[in-house]
């Protein structure tokens, strides 16, 4: 864990930065020269900026085991000064073809995964289903899907909103439809 004073980034140059970034021992093993990171900066919260591993540091800090890795990025907008704070997220796998859902479809209760699904009768019923991976979004937005691996299909009508006080059987009227459950390509970034 790294502390609220620690330096996480540092931005070293005005043209072309390079960019210092704490990284956890943990999920410096994912990263490698050569690798894309998406960036965001505070000076310019509008838009979205890609840089490049230029160098993965061999030593780790002992006492806060994070080690460091160096980005490089050509100068993204005029309001970006050296010091500046800055976000990163790599695609550290790739995940093709699976089954998600919105995070806030599940019920969890006991250990046990739950969704309510529109059947063909438009009434609510409760389906267990297995879960894998998480998809969270860059930057700390709240809105995460998840794979499923089983117990949907592709094609289910899964109930996102209200389903904490459904009951099996009660009858559903459908507002909005979104298409969840498809299969898309989904990438786990950290």
């Amino acid at each position: 864990m790294i502390s609220a004073k620690s330096k996480i980034l540092e931005v070293t140059s005005s043209n072309r930065f390079k960019i210092k970034l704490t990284v956890a021992e943990t999920d410096l093993r994912k990263l490698k020269t050569g690798q894309k990171a998406d960036l965001n900066l505070d000076a310019c919260p509008d838009r979205k900026f890609s840089g490049t591993i230029t160098r993965v540091y061999p030593e780790i800090d002992p006492l806060t085991r994070n080690g460091i890795v160096e980005l490089h990025l050509n100068n993204p907008c005029p309001n970006v000064k050296s010091g500046m704070f800055v976000r990163a997220s790599f695609v550290t796998k790739i995940y093709k073809d699976v089954l998600t859902i919105p995070s806030q479809a599940i019920i969890t209760k006991m250990d046990k995964k739950n969704v309510f699904v529109v059947d063909e009768n438009n009434k609510a019923k409760s389906v267990e289903v297995k879960t894998g991976f998480v998809q969270r979004t860059p930057y700390g937005e709240t809105k995460e899907d998840v794979e499923v691996i089983s117990g949907l299909k592709q094609g289910d009508k899964v109930i996102i909103d209200g389903q904490q006080t459904l009951k099996i059987g009660n009858e559903v009227k459908i507002l909005q439809k979104e298409s969840f459950g498809q299969p898309d390509k989904k990438e786990s970034k950290k």
